[in-house]
């Protein structure tokens, strides 16, 4: 297939992100404890590659000790599930307005809590705080997703590249970056920009079209490059995701079928 795997790709719990197909996350929203337990239990039987818990949705998200304890809870009922811990800024389609320095707080929880696999912080966030979440998450195994989201329009290939490399070079180890086509063209130079990270950079991306001009690229960008997209389960939590059902039976018609790919050998010095 024409699908180019990635060259250091990223294992999460028997999870290879940049592998031969791309992973299907499915988000969590709910607004407290039990029932965030209650809609993992039912995404789950939706049999997602990952989930990601969307702090920004949860009632508490405000209190450090309430999102711990919710993080611990939410571990106990997703088992071997890839976890993603998100609370995404306001500014780039968060659900509720939280102060960078208290999100930077809970990511730095949720980093140490060996309760989550990956975590996401936009590039926005800074340069200083960006190389902290990074020595800690090396030091704790966790992938840091570097993210942009632009939910007002499409920018040009160089742009979008410019982006991903730049998520690489602060230390990330997966790169996303969501667009918002105006016109076709616009998915062009989306799958354009991926392709070029993909033959350019080494580590796993993300990458797609939001709203429903977009969708295509949550079907088809694992093709152009992109290792992870993101379907709706009990809700969507951006414009344009597909029903996760509905996304699996499209995506079997351009990927292998789903298997858990043998891991990385880990390296002589261990």
């Amino acid at each position: 297939m024409i699908r180019k795997e990635c060259a250091k790709p990223f294992a999460a719990r028997g999870r290879l992100i940049g592998g031969k197909r791309p992973l299907i996350c499915v988000p969590l929203m709910a607004g407290t404890a039990d029932a965030l337990c209650q809609e993992a239990d039912k995404c789950l039987a939706l049999q997602p590659d990952i989930l990601e818990w969307r702090v920004d949705f949860f009632t508490a998200a405000d209190d450090l000790a309430a999102v711990a304890a919710a993080l611990a809870a939410l571990r106990r009922v997703v088992g071997d599930t890839p976890l993603i811990f998100t609370c995404r800024d306001a500014v780039e389609g968060g659900a509720r307005p939280l102060s960078v320095s208290h999100r930077f707080r809970l990511m730095m929880m949720a980093l140490t809590s060996g309760q989550c696999d990956l975590l996401d912080a936009e590039l926005a966030m800074g340069e200083k705080m960006i190389a902290a979440l990074s020595s800690v998450a090396a030091a704790t195994g966790v992938g840091l997703i570097l993210s942009f989201h632009d939910f007002a329009a499409t920018a040009d290939e160089a742009a979008i590249f410019a982006k991903l490399k730049r998520a690489r070079d602060l230390g990330a180890a997966v790169a996303k970056v969501a667009v918002t086509p105006k016109k076709a063209e616009d998915l062009l130079t989306l799958f354009a920009a991926t392709c070029r990270a993909r033959r350019e950079l080494d580590i796993p991306l993300i990458t797609m079209a939001m709203g429903r001009d977009g969708r295509i690229s949550r079907i088809a960008g694992g093709l152009f490059g992109s290792d992870i997209t993101f379907a709706a389960g009990r809700g969507a939590s951006a414009p344009g995701q597909i029903a996760a059902r509905k996304l699996r039976e499209a995506m079997k018609l351009l990927y292998p079928a789903p298997r858990k790919e043998p891991l990385p050998k880990p390296s002589a010095k261990g």
